[in-house]
């Protein structure tokens, strides 16, 4: 097995996307070693690989059209017969890269999808390409599940493989108040933590988290890590509060001081956007379960793949009013907090991307 992973990606880069693209390959390069080639618009990685790990990269410079991109993929295979499957995240880009070969280049390939969505209108580019391909890794049962529905495809071509976080985390221990300081948050305060992007309030759930400031004095410090200079702006405006802390983003290599200095860490997505109910499977889940902080998340179809009432406190979804309950309940009982926060690192053993990676090359292997 020869695995080239196309993408259109630059990097470094802050983007959730590039972050678990660079990720997975890291994994499927231990496992698969020379062969396995990551291939981008310009990824420069550096640094970025702690572990010395040397990943062949291909960079393709020049148009971000996926039909001009394509062509210069199926050149490159071309030149390097002894790659055989090609996997991509990206629809337009692997739509192309398969209707090109099968018009022109006629290689033998097997293609794979990792799909993190089902559109929600014109259906007929998705279904080529879900159609075309040899497997198809989702993020979540509930893709799955929509996928297998609408377009009548055999159960054994698709993987459900969730999102995960790197295993050198699962050791990283600082206390609470070590982790405070590093960070600059007060240590006599009780933390309510949510990470992410701020962006989107369509599905994130960083309002419900706003509305929930007010049912708090200010010994309890509401603490929201990830948005940009513009969206914090745009915040303060609008929450003009004392309890409030906003951060714009950080390096991904220093939230997990940001996680272990909190007591509650939230997952507040909403009910009504069908990439938050079923399909996102979001990696700060995954980060939080390892900081052996108490979770509370909203109780959503995508989020019970992974969190359950052993692992987390689950709420009703968009109120402001079941999430203050829910963090009142966690800020008073220690008990509750220590023995769910446990179970979700036991439970995040599971969850690492070099597992996903080993769990996705003995599918493609089958």
């Amino acid at each position: 097995m020869s695995l080239l992973y196309c993408t259109s990606i630059y990097y470094p880069s802050p983007y959730a996307n590039r972050i678990q693209i660079i990720a997975m390959a890291r994994a499927f390069n231990k496992i698969l070693n020379e062969d396995f080639i990551l291939g981008g618009r310009s990824i420069i990685l550096g640094n970025c690989s702690k572990d010395n790990e040397k990943i062949s990269v291909v960079n393709l410079p020049g148009s971000l059209h996926s039909y001009i991109l394509s062509l210069k993929y199926l050149f490159y295979l071309k030149q390097n017969p002894r790659i055989n499957i090609v996997y991509a995240r990206e629809e337009r880009l692997l739509f192309f890269i398969i209707l090109y070969n099968k018009l022109f280049f006629k290689l033998k390939l097997k293609f794979v999808y990792e799909s993190h969505g089902v559109p929600n209108n014109d259906h007929r580019l998705f279904a080529y390409l879900v159609r075309s391909v040899d497997r198809i890794i989702v993020l979540t049962s509930p893709l799955k599940r929509k996928i297998l529905e609408l377009y009548k495809l055999e159960e054994n071509k698709i993987m459900v493989a969730p999102d995960g976080v790197e295993s050198k985390y699962l050791n990283y221990n600082v206390l609470k108040n070590e982790a405070r300081s590093k960070v600059g948050l007060p240590i006599d305060k009780s933390i309510v933590m949510y990470t992410g992007s701020f962006f989107n309030f369509a599905w994130k759930g960083v309002d419900v988290v706003l509305d929930s400031l007010k049912d708090f004095d200010n010994e309890t410090i509401f603490v929201l890590v990830g948005g940009t200079a513009d969206e914090i702006r745009l915040v303060m405006e609008k929450y003009k509060s004392s309890n409030l802390i906003l951060v714009e983003n950080v390096e991904h290599e220093l939230i997990f001081n940001y996680l272990k200095s909190a007591d509650i860490l939230l997952l507040p997505n909403k009910s009504g956007n069908d990439y938050s109910e079923y399909y996102t499977s979001p990696m700060k889940l995954f980060e939080y379960m390892v900081s052996k902080v108490p979770i509370i998340a909203s109780n959503l179809p995508s989020i019970r793949d992974i969190l359950n009432e052993n692992n987390s406190v689950l709420v009703k979804p968009n109120s402001s009013t079941e999430l203050t309950l829910a963090i009142r309940k966690l800020l008073t009982d220690s008990v509750v907090s220590i023995r769910l926060s446990e179970q979700a690192f036991v439970d995040v053993q599971n969850y690492t991307w070099d597992k996903r990676a080993e769990h996705i090359i003995k599918f493609l292997s089958l």
